[in-house]
This record gives structure tokens, sequence and C-alpha cells, in this order.
């Protein structure tokens, strides 16, 4: 049995911040019922309140560093923030990226239509989905 490990570095990721974050895989961060589905759950739960500015992170892959660097600097220039980068244990190349918004489930599978189309303009870049932090108490 092959273990597809971006898909496991998700999960735990998915798992880990289970608590304090809701995050979107790339299967269904262009999908509108699931996006629907997050919203509902992030309504119900304590610290996302959907009508005000939420920290959104977007995440994008690499085999090399390079094209992440180009897309780091386009969306900087596009008001988003640099948050982290990093290799992972296969040698991919990470680039997290966020900015305050707020969103509906239909701005957000927008803006997540929109970093697809621009993760495609870079060779070798794959825009992997989105996370939102829940707001301090």
């Amino acid at each position: 049995m092959q273990i597809d490990m971006r898909k496991l570095i998700s999960l735990a990721a998915a798992f880990v911040f289970a608590c304090a974050s809701f995050v979107a895989h790339p299967q269904t961060a262009m999908k509108l019922d699931p996006l629907e589905e997050a919203f509902a759950r992030m309504q119900r739960a304590p610290g996302f309140d959907v009508s005000k500015p939420i920290q959104w992170g977007y995440f994008f892959v690499a085999a090399k560093k390079a094209p992440l660097v180009a897309v780091r600097r386009e969306l900087e220039l596009q008001g988003y923030s640099f948050v982290n980068e990093r290799v992972d244990g296969s040698g991919e190349h990470w680039l997290q990226v966020s900015r305050l918004e707020v969103h509906s489930a239909f701005s957000l599978r927008a803006r997540n239509l929109q970093l697809s189309e621009l993760a495609r303009k870079h060779i070798g870049v794959e825009y992997d989905g989105w996370d939102v932090t829940r707001q301090p108490k």
C-alpha cells in the first residue's frame, strides 16, 4: 500500500489544528458544498465571526524553491503577508501567505480559484488550499 505523504501531512496538520482553525485541501477548496459546510461549522464555533476580518492562510507547494519565490513576490504585491517557508520530509518546498479578509463560501471559492490560477502560471507550483485561524479572545 502506497501512502501519499502530502495527504498524510495534511491530515496530521488538520488534526493538530482542528481546535484552532479550519483547513481545506485542494480537492475541496474549489467546491462550494464543502466551503458552505466549513462556514456553517465556523458560525457555530466560538472565535469565528465570519462577518469580521479573519486571518486567512493560503498554501502553495513546489518541488523547487525558485517558483515559490516568484509566487511570494507576486502575492506580496497584492497585499498578502509572508508567513512561512519550509521544506518537508520528502523535499517539497512549501509557502504560506496570509491576509486579513472577510469571506463567504462564495468569495472564498473565488479566492481559491484565483490562487489556483496564479499557481498554474508558475511552472511546478500547486495551490494546496487554505486555513483560517480562530480570533484570539
